[in-house]
């Protein structure tokens, strides 16, 4: 993930700002996470599309019932439930793998859907707070009526040293990467739905998937079992039928 702890940036404790004004005072960078967020709305798409070509269904009814299932875990699961019954063992493998470069492209998005900072020192940097811990501390800040403070302090010491340590930065140059990976990924995902096709067009698909140095590394172990055992995999049934 291209992106750094901001220990590492800087040896400062900068106070951060956060909220609305962080895309204001950073207009250059905010056209990156518009990017990122505007391009997983497209790889939704793609992957709706792939979903009906490994299911036989219409494409309009395809794309309202996967957008209709809450959540890209549950979404992948369909996917992939239907991947193991549509495609042979080696490019359910490197479906697999795509999926994957998917997924790290979606918890960019959600990390820049959220919890987004700036800092003087950094000008050309968003700040990336942890979430969990962030909701943590703002509860305790914002609800100390009634409360021990003697027990709340001590909490909240021990919350901003953990913020500390996972506080990280996006640079321009992460946040670019972050844009161009994207809509590689939203290209990655829509030619999975070659990978369910005629034999020219599975030829095709897989060179251009494999051709992510990423999605290659990943396809290449989950086959390592199967290459160590001289099994062929390539071609034959697929992958959810039994012999």
């Amino acid at each position: 993930m291209p992106r750094q702890p901001l220990s590492k940036v800087t040896d400062k404790k900068p106070i951060i700002e956060i909220g609305p004004r962080t895309f204001s005072r950073r207009p250059k960078l905010a056209a990156y996470v518009a990017q990122v967020i505007a391009g997983w709305a497209q790889v939704e798409l793609a992957l709706a599309s792939v979903l009906a070509r490994y299911t036989s269904r219409n494409i309009e009814q395809s794309i309202d019932m996967y957008l209709s299932i809450d959540g890209f875990r549950a979404q992948a699961r369909l996917l992939e439930a239907a991947a193991k019954t549509a495609l042979t063992r080696d490019n359910f493998h490197l479906f697999t793998a795509t999926m994957r470069f998917v997924r790290i492209n979606y918890n960019i998005r959600n990390e820049t859907s959220l919890d987004l900072g700036r800092n003087r020192f950094l000008p050309d940097a968003l700040i990336i707070l942890e979430p969990k811990i962030h909701k943590k501390l703002h509860s305790l800040q914002f609800n100390l009526l009634d409360q021990d403070l003697r027990k709340v302090v001590p909490r909240l010491a021990e919350l901003n040293r953990e913020q500390e340590s996972n506080t990280f930065v996006y640079r321009e140059n992460d946040l670019a990467k972050c844009a161009d990976d994207m809509f590689q990924a939203e290209i990655l995902s829509d030619r999975l739905q070659q990978l369910c096709s005629t034999e020219v067009d599975i030829k095709a698909g897989r060179e251009i998937l494999l051709g992510r140095a990423e999605i290659r590394g990943f396809y290449e172990k989950l086959r390592a079992p199967e290459t160590a055992r001289g099994e062929e995999s390539v071609g034959g049934k697929p992958f959810g039928e039994v012999p």
